[in-house]
């Protein structure tokens, strides 16, 4: 059973990403709304509320860990693949793969996230609040969303290559593409693919959702449904 980790419906992008490579597997979703969100959050407290979500999954038998928030791989991963036996894997910004694209290349992503180490030819933008409004919004209002990203996004119409950072933003991919009318757009969480061992096959995908607070879960399995249509779309 592979356990996954966001802060909210974010890790969703991950997790159909996963479950449409590998179709066949059990899943626990871990919803940390109580800590929303981890961006503008500091190290440590991102760590402590990551360490509690491991040890949540790992009492409901998980074999694999995946941190599917670019913010909280950035700053807990390495600690708490330390720490803690289980394998454990991180999703992190796309920045190798647009470099090697080519073109000026924005990286959309938290507070906490655009505040790392990235190579001069990436442009960090922080986006403090389009996690929450992704997690208050989507899927059935989207005004609020894209009005938020109008705004901040203005000026940077035309650029060769988007670098989505949040896992939260995959889920509005498409939107944020149109918006900056971006040639090429990359999704941090397919490089959890290159990482996970292989699924058993044959048993067919299941998936139970956890959270440290009050969730819609008819909205996220609502919100796992458009996703998994829209990559089944694009094959």
């Amino acid at each position: 059973m592979i356990g996954i980790i966001d802060s909210g419906m974010g890790g969703l992008s991950t997790l159909a990403t996963l479950i449409h490579a590998k179709a066949d597997h059990q899943f626990l979703y871990y919803a940390d709304v109580l800590h929303a969100p981890y961006g503008n959050k500091g190290q440590w407290d991102i760590y402590k509320a990551i360490k509690t979500c491991i040890h949540t999954l790992c009492g409901y038998g998980v074999d694999q860990i995946v941190i599917a928030c670019n913010t909280a791989s950035f700053a807990a991963l390495s600690a708490c693949q330390e720490e803690f036996s289980i394998p454990i894997y991180g999703v992190l910004p796309s920045v190798d793969e647009a470099k090697e694209a080519g073109g000026t290349t924005l990286l959309l992503a938290t507070a906490y996230t655009t505040s790392q180490p990235f190579p001069r030819e990436i442009v960090p933008i922080a986006l403090p609040s389009l996690a929450t409004l992704v997690d208050l919004y989507y899927p059935y209002q989207m005004d609020p969303i894209l009005s938020y990203l109008e705004r901040e996004l203005s000026g940077y119409n035309g650029i060769e290559n988007v670098v989505l950072g949040c896992t939260h933003y995959e889920l509005i991919g498409e939107e944020i593409r149109s918006i900056l009318r971006a040639k090429r757009t990359f999704y941090g969480s397919n490089s959890i693919l290159r990482q996970l061992k292989k699924a058993t096959p044959g048993t067919g995908w299941q998936l139970d959702i956890l959270s440290s607070g009050s969730i819609d879960h008819e909205r996220y399995s609502d919100v796992l449904s458009l996703l998994l249509d829209r990559q089944s779309n694009l094959r």
